[in-house]
């Protein structure tokens, strides 16, 4: 059994991982997405129920690599021709289509959706539901691949639950996840996130470490918890053993922020995801960092600072880089390392290189259709 996974772009290397660590299995990944194999259903129901990379988990039925001339339709209706149709959509069970599309592609989702809809239709002769549909089926046009099956996930698993309490420029959660994974924080060290806003990033940290998944109060979301074709699984049973393996022993994740109001919002989404109690929370100013950790005195920071905008120029900001990386400098031990996502890396190169670090990594990743980087920094 094949798993195509649909991945924000940018950060297929950190879904990879997710593979790895949750089922021990590899995966191959390209331009958005990634794809591995299973020995059978459950292993792809606990990856669904854990991994924090992924927006979108599907059982292949087909892929294609599309030419460069791409002829969408015909390469659809190749794939619903060729696909098994007695084990995707049993005799008497109902049917929706929903699409997924990353990059150029004039045809708008929704219409792609129909386009499929309809295919499979003339195919199979099944029932379209689209309120309530006993098996969700979804395709997936990238920049290097085509993909359709079952549709495991159902809603986008990068909206998470716990964010209610939204606070500055938000940040998607499998971007902070990302964040909290290149910084190269383990459980046993210690991690900041100085500018966390609504405390996506450290509820993030929180739930990898714990091995808490982020659905675990919102399990029904989840379409493989209602869809018939897998009725004879115990699912119930599989996520309550996955619940049951995750732990509460303290960890080393503090959350700051200069703003009242960001704390509060990011206790209040950590509390909803069941983490609270393994964060610090603290309002305090960057320049006091030196202060609250002292010299040497942590391991990892993984933060998304304040961008420019309309109400904040970038000027502004320039000194708030500065005084950071200049703190950074202090509080890092020697191996430490600072994860950073910006819009671009230039007005960072100069208080990197004046505070005594370098780049040593820098990749771009999206954010939705807005391209951003995500930067490591190393101490000199």
């Amino acid at each position: 059994m094949r798993i195509f996974c649909v991945v924000p772009r940018g950060i297929e290397p950190v879904a990879c991982l997710d593979v790895k660590e949750i089922i021990s299995k590899k995966a191959e990944s390209g331009d958005g997405w990634i794809a591995f194999d299973v020995k059978d259903i459950k292993d792809a129901i606990r990856f669904s129920y854990r991994a924090q990379s992924v927006s979108k988990v599907i059982v292949s039925a087909a892929e294609l690599a599309p030419s460069k001339e791409l002829d969408l339709e015909g390469s659809f209706q190749d794939m619903v021709s060729g696909a098994d149709w007695q084990s995707i959509l049993p005799n008497g069970l109902s049917f929706a289509a929903r699409a997924t599309k990353v990059g150029e592609e004039d045809l708008p989702s929704p219409d792609i959706a129909a386009m499929v809809g309809g295919m499979i239709k003339d195919k199979t002769g099944a029932v379209v539901n689209l309120k309530e549909p006993d098996v969700l089926i979804s395709a997936y046009v990238g920049h290097d691949r085509l993909a359709f099956g079952l549709d495991l996930s159902g809603d986008d698993l990068a909206k998470r639950p716990y964010r209610l309490f939204l606070q500055g420029q938000a940040i998607k959660a499998p971007l902070a996840y990302a964040l909290v994974r290149e910084s190269g924080w383990t459980p046993n060290s210690s991690i900041l996130d100085p500018f966390c806003q609504a405390g996506t990033v450290p509820v993030e940290a929180a739930l990898w470490a714990s091995g808490a998944s982020a659905n675990k109060f919102a399990k029904e979301r989840l379409f493989f918890t209602r869809s018939k074709v897998w009725r004879d699984v115990d699912v119930k049973s599989i996520l309550e053993e996955g619940d049951k393996a995750a732990c509460q022993d303290p960890l080393s994740i503090t959350a700051m922020d200069e703003s009242f109001n960001s704390i509060s919002s990011s206790k209040k989404n950590a509390k909803i995801a069941g983490v609270e109690k393994l964060i610090t929370f603290s309002k305090l100013d960057v320049e006091w960092l030196d202060v609250k950790f002292g010299k040497a005195g942590l391991d990892c920071i993984a933060t998304f600072p304040t961008m420019s905008s309309k109400i904040t120029p970038q000027s502004r900001l320039d000194g708030v880089y500065k005084e950071f990386l200049h703190q950074c400098g202090y509080i890092l031990n020697n191996k430490g390392k600072v994860a950073i996502l910006s819009r671009t890396v230039a007005p960072w190169l100069k208080p990197v290189k004046d505070n005594g670090f370098t780049v040593s990594s820098s990749r771009p990743v999206w954010q939705g259709k807005e391209q951003m980087m995500l930067m490591v920094l190393d101490k000199e």
